[in-house]
């Protein structure tokens, strides 16, 4: 079972890796927008496959335990793989990610003030946090990498929780039968 959750996890981070450098290579703007939220999709689909993996390698059953154990290793590789990404590939390849970052969030957050008629007041005091949240991201510190880190492993365990109570086995696991005399 670990075997199999840590295999998924690996090639799903490695997947979502390589989908984010082809945004990034195809457009910067795909890597902060609405794009970049398939790599949940193929999450999902990594956990849904290695849970389906283990429940067929042990007779079509799976208990919540183990599915969630699963779950949760995939959870933390795919966020470690998040924290290489985001700290050493990702300024490789878009030197100036901050500024793009800086762009698309504040072309998004336009489009919404217009959508909702804020009132100017609302939209200025939101620009200023924004813009104050801006100013320390060239800063690598251990601490907001480590609540990045948590943070994104909650949030992939929780949405992994829900895949493990979907697909647990309902009942006890069968028992085998043995046969002591077999006709043949």
């Amino acid at each position: 079972m670990n075997k199999v959750a840590f295999q998924s996890g690996v090639i799903v981070a490695l997947a979502i890796t390589i989908y984010n450098i082809l945004l990034l290579l195809l457009n910067p703007e795909y890597a902060f927008g609405y794009l970049a939220y398939l790599a949940l999709i193929m999450m999902i689909v990594g956990m849904v496959m290695a849970i389906k993996k283990t429940k067929t390698e042990n007779d079509n059953y799976i208990s919540f335990k183990n599915a969630f154990s699963i779950i949760f290793i995939i959870a933390i590789i795919v966020a470690l793989g998040n924290i290489i990404y985001s700290n050493l590939i990702m300024p490789l390849i878009l030197p100036n990610y901050i500024e793009v970052i800086k762009m698309v969030t504040l072309t998004n957050m336009d489009w919404w003030f217009d959508a909702f008629n804020a009132p100017q007041e609302a939209r200025d005091q939101a620009l200023d946090e924004v813009m104050k949240k801006f100013a320390g991201m060239n800063e690598v510190k251990i601490a907001d990498q480590a609540q990045a880190f948590l943070f994104t492993t909650l949030m992939n365990t929780f949405i992994g929780s829900i895949i493990a109570v979907i697909m647990k086995s309902k009942g006890d696991k069968p028992k085998e039968i043995e046969i002591e005399n077999p006709a043949y």
